[in-house]
């Protein structure tokens, strides 16, 4: 499996593991943005996977300096539904603290900014947050 591919799986497993423990917290987790309006709300699907390749004296070194998670759930009409995306939040924060090599054994990664924000699906408009993970770098060729 390669680098990007065994990051994924990793951070799914930690996103599953997370909505395992917490149902009514978390029902979806996708390992891209779904399609469609029949998805499970609230849920998290992994964003953005922007990555920096740098080749020196035949070792080649991989950069994820982008990677995302996306929290989606419905706007809230009340109180409880607002504190509910805060809790969520918080809780994978600190999931992923406490997971610190679930993009693989030589990664160290760990949530470096959250940003409230919009997305649009159709004629959707859901509520979320971005969650931007720190680099994770992976080399390899003659070490």
């Amino acid at each position: 499996m390669g680098f990007r591919a065994q990051a994924v799986a990793g951070l799914m497993t930690t996103l599953n593991a997370y909505r395992t423990s917490n149902p009514t917290l978390l029902r979806g987790v996708y390992s891209a943005r779904p399609a469609g309006p029949a998805f499970e709300k609230p849920c998290v699907y992994i964003g953005s996977r922007d990555e920096t390749i740098r080749h020196d004296s035949g070792i080649r070194t991989r950069t994820l300096a982008g990677l995302t998670i996306v929290v989606l759930d419905t706007f809230p009409d009340n109180v409880q539904t607002t504190d509910r995306m805060d809790i969520l939040i918080d809780g994978l924060v600190d999931k992923i603290t406490d997971t610190p090599h679930a993009l693989g054994a030589n990664t160290v990664t760990s949530v470096t900014s959250v940003v409230d924000s919009e997305v649009t699906m159709g004629e959707a408009i859901y509520r979320a947050a971005i969650l931007t993970l720190a680099s994770s770098v992976a080399q390899e060729g003659r070490l």
